[in-house]
């Protein structure tokens, strides 16, 4: 079949999909009839200025306009993810609803019951916990690009906040001994199972600043928990069990963070390691 006449015939099929009479398209296009005319009989071509209009009013892409043809794979690829957005939107919707529902309820509830917020301010972080982890990782589809990465820090921060503040409504009903040494346990988890997967995806963040937090964020944490929890309990193993991590540390993770973010050679960070190692060996040894 001649390619002219192809063309013709497909331009032909999909202005009457679209409904339009000859004359109808060309004044959407600005042009005469007699030109609609001669392209759907084969006998010319559009000119190429007016590709994208046609293609608008069409409802077909540049790809189908210059094949003559309808890509299907590209239109059920369309359609799906136009499906999938309309039931992402339904189902933000209905849960954000949904958590809506339930704290308006539980209030209800609590100030009927009890004359008083009681149990409620438990239950309100929770829901809002529930929420951070169902929507919020969906949240980047919704705003703009440029604040993708603020997304980002709500998705990775405000569960963790949540978090705190039921331990915290939880802990005014009971004793607060507990409180702080339940934060640095939760946060020292964070540091090492969430930390590094959050400071990944920020590309603000240079490489070798973001490997320093991933591998010292943990070990901070873990110094304070230990700090924290020798000091309530009137121990006297902070500095011991304190040094033993370190040397842990040194031995089996600073030979690799050296390699990783260090200037220097990896004979000069070999040297490096070992001087450190040693120098903690000795304290430890010293103290014990």
């Amino acid at each position: 079949m001649d390619v002219k006449k192809k063309f013709g015939e497909y331009l032909t099929l999909k202005r009457k999909a679209a409904d339009f009479t000859q004359q109808e398209l060309a004044d959407r296009l600005y042009v005469t009839k007699t030109a609609v005319s001669k392209w759907e009989r084969g006998l010319s071509y559009p000119d190429i200025t007016l590709v994208k209009s046609i293609c608008e009013n069409l409802n077909i892409t540049a790809e189908e306009f210059i094949n003559a043809s309808d890509d299907l794979a590209t239109r059920k690829f369309k359609k799906e993810s136009q499906y999938y957005k309309r039931t992402a939107t339904w189902y933000h919707a209905f849960t954000l609803g949904s958590y809506g529902l339930a704290l308006l309820i539980t209030l209800i509830l609590n100030l009927t019951i009890d004359k008083t917020l009681s149990w409620f301010i438990i239950v309100l972080p929770s829901i809002l916990l529930s929420a951070s982890l169902t929507n919020l990782p969906f949240l980047h589809r919704y705003v703009p690009e440029k604040y993708h990465e603020r997304t980002l820090v709500l998705q990775y921060t405000l569960p963790l906040l949540f978090l705190y503040l039921i331990l915290l409504a939880t802990g005014i009903y009971n004793s607060l001994d507990w409180l702080l040494t339940a934060y640095l346990g939760i946060l020292l988890a964070y540091s090492i199972l969430i930390l590094p997967i959050f400071l990944k995806k920020l590309n603000r963040i240079e490489r070798r600043t973001r490997l320093l937090f991933v591998y010292t964020t943990p070990l901070v944490v873990l110094l304070l928990l230990l700090l924290y929890t020798s000091i309530i309990y009137e121990g006297d193993w902070f500095l011991v069990s304190s040094l033993g991590v370190l040397a842990g540390y040194e031995i089996f993770l600073l030979p690799h963070i050296f390699d990783q973010i260090s200037p220097y050679t990896k004979k000069h960070n070999f040297l490096l390691t070992l001087g450190a190692v040693f120098v903690t060996l000795l304290i430890l040894f010293i103290v014990v």
